[in-house]
């Protein structure tokens, strides 16, 4: 008779496997460092649209030139350093440099506009700005300018600015730095002699407690912030992560294909990949089905990285090509839930050996993975399986655990779980408990041999093709507007994004407000991503015995709207 039928009546939602090996007391720097002596001349980064090709011996060089140049410009350990713009070498780069020179990464997304990138400098206190000055989609000294006018009169290294009030020097990776700001190989040319010394021997100094990266998340309240990941949290976390994708089972290329700002990207590629040699390849600066069909090829790819709707994409691009695809043999998907019929048709399309579903969360990763030993209905049908090392349980709303098999809130404990989210202590303890657990927000069965499935979310995040976008973010926004009196968003099922977003609008009397001057609004001022798919408006929303919205009854009422029941047909034809 074992523990649980002679204790408890019922089995509780409750997993831990041990931990098959010890942590490892280093940092990322130290890491990076094994890494280059390691794997030598193995190619650790290729950017196809650079024409970039770095061993990890180069890479490790490379940055510590960027360490001592960070350094050199007065920049102390525990200052953050962010970066601002789509994957390039200059992401790997500064993944290895930071960590070498004792600095915390702060990864802001490429998409953001002005607003956003001023919130998300000041919620770190970011000292130094790392960005390209054009990029794929924007201009990104013009849009640093619009927060820092004081660049045009100030020395480089300089700024003092009143809305960017910590910011002290920008760093540009175009061809001519534009006034008040220096460029990379600049940086690069501080790197004496006598400062890479110092760097290598700050290595004895940092401690894997200390802090590594930040990876922006909008939480629980849609205003982003900074989740804070120490090297211990990144080392190990990565380290578990890589064996049970199976890097450690041979010599593995990865297309990256997400950004890399996302955690996704930072644990499996950088991270998973200095641990056991494997190759980051990226093929555009930013997603397009067809470069990274031909990257696949071309660095003959083992392991991808990406969204479902990435993979719809590059299923689309294969037929209208008419290719036969012999790599990847192995597909990582994740960023949201994915259906069951979409997995199948990924498999089919790549003729895959493993569809490895990924469940993590900007806060924690990785919690469930796919391994080899699953059977094809596992991988599909779940979310994986809890990773050793973690505890997980599976709690009501009032915390206390569900039996095993039973929905609820999935809660998730252990060193695969971020420190906080930084200079936001109330947000933290919201997110952590007291005990340490972190809570997901997921409503998630979990079952007696540690496979998960997601049922739902408690959250009412809309997750899109793998982006968070909060109901409040877009709220908040339209009621800037100033014929706009309310405003209610919420996500609907849409078969290529997995959600999209749809607003209800009440204007002030009169206004005549049409869908087209809504979303003419959002451009230029909010990422693309969150630009609502449909807009419709109400002289009144419905509203409950007690005034409260009821948003519910409008999302329902929406789901028969024609246009939207249009474009599910559409797709299932």
């Amino acid at each position: 008779m074992d523990y649980y039928t002679r204790c408890a009546r019922v089995k509780p939602s409750y997993w831990h496997e041990p931990q098959g090996s010890r942590c490892l007391p280093i940092t990322v720097g130290q890491l990076a460092e094994w890494a280059a002596e390691e794997w030598g001349d193995r190619e650790a980064l290729v950017s196809v649209h650079q024409g970039i090709r770095w061993s990890f011996k180069e890479a490790k060089e490379k940055a510590d030139e960027l360490a001592a140049g960070l350094i050199a410009l007065g920049l102390k350990m525990g200052d953050r350093v962010a970066i601002w713009g789509y994957s390039s070498s200059y992401h790997y780069l500064a993944a290895l440099a930071a960590p070498r020179a004792g600095l915390i990464l702060a990864k802001v997304d490429p998409s953001n506009r002005a607003s956003e990138l001023c919130h998300c400098l000041n919620t770190v206190g970011a000292r130094a700005l790392l960005a390209a000055e054009t990029d794929v989609s924007q201009d990104y000294y013009q849009i640093i300018h619009s927060l820092a006018p004081e660049l045009s009169y100030c020395e480089a290294g300089r700024l003092r600015s009143e809305k960017l009030p910590e910011l002290t020097t920008v760093i540009l990776t175009g061809d001519q730095p534009p006034p008040g700001a220096y460029h990379i190989d600049e940086i690069l040319a501080m790197a004496t002699p006598e400062a890479l010394e110092e760097v290598k021997n700050m290595q004895s100094t940092i401690q894997p407690d200390q802090g590594a990266f930040i990876h922006y998340t909008s939480g629980t309240t849609g205003t982003p912030k900074g989740a804070l990941w120490s090297h211990h949290n990144v080392v190990n976390a990565s380290y578990i992560y890589g064996k049970v994708l199976g890097f450690n089972d041979g010599v593995h290329r990865l297309l990256a294909q997400m950004q890399s700002c996302h955690i996704g990207t930072s644990m499996t590629a950088f991270a998973s990949g200095l641990h056991f040699g494997c190759t980051t390849v990226f093929a555009a600066a930013k997603f397009d089905p067809r470069s990274s069909l031909e990257a696949l090829l071309a660095e003959r790819c083992t392991f991808s990285l990406g969204t479902p709707v990435m993979y719809i994409d590059m299923i689309a691009a294969l037929r209208e090509l008419s290719l036969t695809m012999s790599y990847p043999r192995c597909a990582i998907v994740g960023g949201t839930t994915i259906p069951e019929t979409l997995a199948r048709g990924i498999i089919d399309a790549f003729q895959l050996d493993r569809f490895i579903p990924v469940y993590g969360m900007t806060e924690g990763v990785p919690f469930f993975v796919s391994s080899k030993e699953d059977t094809l209905e596992q991988s599909i049908s779940t979310m994986g399986r809890a990773v050793e090392g973690f505890e997980f349980k599976v709690v009501d709303e009032g915390g206390k655990m569900v039996p095993m098999g039973t929905p609820g809130e999935l809660w998730v404990r252990g060193f695969c779980v971020m420190q906080g989210y930084w200079r936001n202590e109330e947000k933290t303890k919201e997110t952590i408990t007291e005990h340490g657990w972190l809570r997901t927000g997921d409503q998630v069965m979990l079952s007696e041999d540690g496979y998960g499935q997601i049922v739902g979310r408690i959250k009412d995040m809309v997750i899109r093709g793998g982006d968070n976008i909060f109901p409040k973010e877009i709220e908040d926004f339209y009621l800037t507007h100033p014929e706009v009196a309310d405003v209610q968003a919420f996500g609907v099922p849409d078969p290529r994004w997995g959600e999209e977003v749809c607003v209800y609008i009440r204007p002030i009397d009169k206004a005549d407000l049409s869908e087209k001057d809504m979303k003419e609004f959002c451009v230029g001022k909010v990422a693309d991503f969150r630009i609502p798919r449909y807009i419709r408006f109400m002289q009144d929303f419905p509203r409950s015995m007690t005034g409260k919205v009821n948003k519910r009854k409008m999302r329902e009422e929406f789901l028969k709207d024609p246009e939207f029941l249009e474009t599910q047909q559409s797709a299932d034809n």
